[in-house]
């Protein structure tokens, strides 16, 4: 069967009402599945994981982009995520049986599904992307809000569909991408400029680590700052490359990684590597045992067989392949 993953975030925080609203299309559609649902309030974000067939991502995503365009007003929103609209980015990835140029079809007809029932302007991006400038997120992004609103009435930047901001929803950006592991990692000092700095030396942009986003960031619930990471192709930059740089950069500065979390689900694969890179297992190892080892080397409070990908997917009773 050809499936895809989504993973839709939306610019909301702990709100039962809204998950409510935004989730109930990918419970009723019969080709889809909801595997998980995150929400930060420090970051003022919810990060849902879904699967589907073509049609039914289809029909499923602009009903849950319609239902948070309806739920969320961006004048009200807090967080310390960057963010341009109340569904602030729609990636599609394909699963086996499924290729990259099926993702993309997919990915520009919700985006233009997305703006023509909410009125929001979208942005393509990743492999959907139609210009080199809206290949990267961070690109079409920069400045979030008020950023791309001032951007686009200036003529600077353009969206792929519409036109001028939205008052409440802002916009919004689609498309096809590979896996993706959002990662975040702890440490035990409240100095932002200390997350700030590991951040700007790890990063591809300022000529850290390959395929890596990172940004430092103070929770204030927490009372301590994250290194928040995404690791575009853990092949490349896995999880314990990111996790022993982070911890040896901070301890040269005085301070210690205390913690991580894993937002989303992640291949199991990225996993495996990451236990024989840091833990020096060989061959094939069962997934307990993966898990509880880097729970305990790598501080991962949430990771447990519920945050693997192969596992919901199994568990969700469409039939798919992670790649």
């Amino acid at each position: 069967m050809e499936l895809f993953e989504t993973v839709p975030n939306f610019s909301v925080g702990r709100d039962d009402a809204v998950w409510e609203t935004i989730a109930a299309p990918f419970y009723s559609c019969a080709q889809t599945r909801l595997l998980d649902i995150q929400a930060d309030d420090d970051y003022g974000r919810t990060v849902l994981t879904a699967v589907g067939t073509f049609q039914g991502l289809l029909a499923a995503l602009p009903a849950s982009a319609a239902a948070a365009v309806a739920a969320i007003d961006l004048r009200q929103h807090h967080g310390v995520h960057i963010r341009m609209g109340a569904v602030d980015v729609v990636p599609i990835i394909p699963l086996g049986g499924a290729g990259m140029e099926r993702a993309v079809m997919l990915s520009r007809q919700v985006g233009h599904d997305i703006h023509a029932v909410t009125g929001v302007p979208v942005f393509l991006y990743g492999a959907s992307a139609t210009t080199a400038d809206h290949v990267r997120l961070p690109d079409i992004r920069r400045g979030g809000l008020q950023g791309v609103a001032a951007r686009i009435s200036q003529g600077e930047l353009r969206p792929d569909f519409g036109h001028g901001i939205h008052p409440t929803a802002g916009a919004t950006a689609v498309g096809a991408r590979g896996f993706l592991i959002a990662y975040n990692i702890d440490l035990d000092t409240a100095d932002p400029q200390a997350a700030m700095a590991i951040a700007r030396t790890i990063r591809t942009s300022d000529g850290g680590l390959a395929g890596l986003q990172a940004k430092g960031v103070y929770l204030p619930s927490r009372g301590h700052v994250q290194v928040t990471c995404n690791l575009m192709d853990y092949h490349v930059t896995g999880l314990a490359e990111v996790y022993r740089t982070v911890e040896r950069l901070a301890e040269s500065m005085g301070h210690a990684v205390t913690g991580s979390e894993i937002v989303g689900l992640v291949p199991f694969a990225a996993l495996a590597q990451a236990y024989e890179q840091l833990i020096g297992g060989r061959g094939h190892v069962d997934e307990k045992t993966v898990v509880a080892a880097l729970r305990r080397r790598m501080g991962i409070h949430d990771l447990d067989a519920g945050r693997v990908l192969e596992d919901r997917l199994a568990a969700s009773g469409l039939a798919g392949e992670v790649d």
